[in-house]
């Protein structure tokens, strides 16, 4: 009887569960942190400014896989070692989906692929190498509020879009980052308003989205004060270190 396959990766084109190969080991370690250390003459220890921003940074990580292809011929063996290098050596940056991580992706590229055959037991081993972001995406933008998948332990439901009075008046906002790590979101404005952040830092959003890479929504609450019409909303996915 043939096992069925219940674990499996998909990046591009590429599902190893409909290639037929079977997950035996799944390596995926924490990432390096990027460390700027200095040590001072005369001074115990040294100085570390890695979190001068408040967190942590890091490099990024490498995910390995190490799949097997049982009971199959010389030739088809072949033809299966030409089609998992081809089907993601030469793709770009995109996303890898592990089954082990549900409702969450990678995104990262393929650092390298060995293949070991073994002609006695005709089965083909390939062992994966991913360099990926450090963190993992989640599957859904907060503001989607997709009921149907909802993780109620480890999800959460926040408001993601506020409605604002008239153009003279401060409405105090708050967005949820529930990840790991802080993030960039995308910011929704039906016209143009400002917003103040807890530190006074002043952002100019025009109507339309907005992409202000300055604007980030640290780890937990984030308070705002808005001005002016309409709704401004944030669009955001959740990044956690799976």
């Amino acid at each position: 009887m043939i096992t069925k396959i219940k674990e499996y990766i998909s990046f591009g084109d590429f599902n190893s569960r409909e290639a037929g190969w079977y997950l035996q080991k799944r390596e995926a370690p924490t990432p390096d942190e990027k460390e700027i250390v200095e040590s001072i003459p005369y001074m115990q220890g040294e100085l570390d400014f890695s979190s001068a921003l408040g967190e942590r940074v890091f490099e990024s990580r490498e995910i390995t896989y190490e799949f097997k292809l049982p009971f199959t011929t010389y030739e088809n063996r072949k033809i299966a070692e030409r089609h998992i290098k081809s089907s993601m050596v030469t793709k770009t940056q995109r996303k890898l989906r592990d089954t082990h991580d549900r409702r969450y992706y990678w995104m990262g590229k393929v650092k390298h692929i060995k293949v070991a055959d073994d002609p006695i037991k005709k089965n083909l081993v390939a062992t994966i190498v991913f360099k990926c972001y450090p963190f993992a995406f989640h599957e859904d933008e907060y503001f989607d509020d997709v009921w149907d998948t909802f993780d109620f332990e480890n999800d959460n439901s926040t408001w993601t879009k506020w409605y604002l009075g008239y153009e003279k008046k401060k409405t105090p906002v708050y967005f949820v980052n529930a990840g790991d790590t802080s993030i960039s979101p995308v910011i929704i404005c039906s016209e143009d308003i400002t917003l103040k952040d807890a530190n006074g830092t002043i952002y100019y959003l025009k109507k339309g989205e907005n992409k202000d890479f300055a604007l980030t929504l640290d780890i937990g609450i984030n308070y705002f004060e808005a001005q002016g019409n309409g709704t401004v909303a944030m669009h955001y996915s959740n990044e956690v270190m799976a």
